[in-house]
């Protein structure tokens, strides 16, 4: 029944994939949540390279205590505009069954307001901050007809500040995502 998905990728085909995400992860011990959009190039449906944009609409607050920052003095960090961007890579072994494993890596920067408060509630420091980012990634795709793919993932998301304050906002994030595959 879904065989003919598989049957016109494997042969010399190039199609571009436009997947909107949704992404789970924890930051500073609070669950938050991004938006994502990923637009690739798939190669016979064994390798993969694209672009992501990925963005937090709703500002955060944690405690510092969850964070590794440089004054302690600093009682909560208030992140808001949060976002990056990048390249994406990936692998398909097993192309030929209808559910298989993608491996992969996400590479970027991005770029975050923020604000540190102390205990009475007053900002000690305001700033954005630009970090880079990598992602690798596993993830269970599931071709579902030839232009709609499903797909889980689970990645470990590396943040590294470029400059700033705020550090120890690396975590693991948890992806859901529909891919429409234009031929």
């Amino acid at each position: 029944l879904f065989n003919s998905a598989y049957l016109e990728k494997i042969n010399d085909h190039v199609s571009i994939i436009f997947s909107p995400q949704f992404l789970l992860t924890n930051m500073g011990g609070v669950q938050n949540y991004f938006v994502s959009l990923d637009v690739a190039v798939d190669i016979n449906h064994i390798f993969r390279a694209g672009l992501f944009f990925s963005i937090m609409p709703i500002a955060t607050s944690f405690p510092s205590s969850k964070s590794k920052t440089v004054s302690s003095k600093v009682d909560s960090i208030k992140l808001s505009n949060f976002y990056y961007l990048g390249d994406s890579l990936f692998i398909t072994p097993f192309s030929q069954y209808i559910l298989h494993p993608n491996v992969g890596v996400d590479l970027g920067f991005g770029k975050t307001d923020y604000s540190l408060s102390d205990t009475a509630g007053n900002t000690v420091s305001s700033s954005n901050e630009s970090f880079l980012i990598i992602i690798p990634t596993l993830e269970a795709e599931l071709n579902l007809i030839n232009n709609l793919l499903l797909s889980f993932t689970v990645g470990y998301r590396f943040i590294e500040p470029i400059d700033g304050e705020v550090r120890g906002l690396s975590s693991i994030q948890l992806v859901l995502k529909a891919a429409f595959v234009l031929p």
